[in-house]
């Protein structure tokens, strides 16, 4: 977006200026008033030093007026919308909100696409893995617990019925 706005104004370079300059300085107030700042006095003074400087006039840059006079802005809110059931996690994911006619090769765009069985399926075996790995470094991280066990056992548990879907999976796909 910030390529886009420089491309049609030129200009547009001392607003990133200014724009970057007001977030040093919101990161170093945000430092400063830390409870918690172990820095050396140096650090300290400097910090205090450019924070003491101010704004200056700088301004921050508004997003949401980066995108005005171009195409762009119709396409991110068209892309704000599809992305709105927040499924996709890359642009391959973003295949099943387009659909080509094979005869003339127009093309749909499916704003709330349903979830197929398989989507279903693949999104919750994906979750169960990621929470089965985030529970056995948070497992790792503390050593055995109690919980050790019983985890271990509800982790059998999990493969025989993940293995028993994939296969039930496989034979209502084939």
């Amino acid at each position: 977006m910030y390529l886009i706005a420089l491309d049609r104004n030129p200009a547009f370079v001392s607003k990133m200026k200014d724009d970057d300059y007001k977030s040093r300085l919101a990161r170093a107030s945000l430092h400063l008033n830390a409870p918690d700042l172990n820095v050396t006095a140096d650090v300290r003074r400097m910090l205090e030093d450019f924070v003491a400087q101010g704004s200056q006039g700088a301004k921050a840059i508004q997003v949401a007026t980066l995108l005005e006079g171009s195409q762009f802005d119709r396409l991110y809110r068209t892309y704000r919308d599809i992305s709105g059931d927040a499924a996709h996690v890359s642009v391959t994911s973003l295949n099943r909100h387009y659909i080509e006619n094979p005869k003339d090769q127009d093309a749909i765009l499916v704003i709330h696409p349903a979830l197929d069985d398989l989507d279903l399926h693949m999104t919750m075996t994906e979750l169960g893995i990621s929470m089965t790995i985030a529970t056995l470094i948070l497992m790792k991280i503390k050593e055995k617990t109690d919980l050790w066990d019983e985890f271990q056992s509800l982790l059998h548990r999990y493969r025989e019925l993940s293995k028993t879907n994939q296969e039930g999976a496989g034979a209502h796909v084939g």
